[in-house]
């Protein structure tokens, strides 16, 4: 009876545990960064606005996005504030 429990011994799956949230971050940074950052500085370099006031904010969120180019979950931070931007503008 002992051998045939040693044998047939179930293994528990466990999940990923918060430990490979970098791990994840790095890899999602090596392949998915380039993309969005093309995206944003398209979006908000300083140069598209004639407003001071826009282009002091769109200047700051640029050099945040350059400190930021290859940090995936940085750069989905700065998504989200670049597109709270653009919404203030168009009204």
């Amino acid at each position: 009876m002992g051998i045939k429990r040693f044998f047939t011994s179930k293994k528990s799956k466990s999940k990923p545990k918060a430990e490979n949230r970098e791990m994840t971050n790095v890899v999602n940074s090596m392949f998915l960064c380039t993309p969005i950052y093309d995206k944003l500085k398209v979006k908000c370099h300083p140069d598209r606005f004639i407003d001071e006031k826009q282009k002091i904010i769109a200047q700051d969120l640029f050099q945040e996005l350059q400190e930021n180019k290859y940090n995936y979950e940085k750069l989905l931070e700065i998504e989200l504030q670049v597109n709270r931007f653009e919404s203030t503008i168009q009204k």
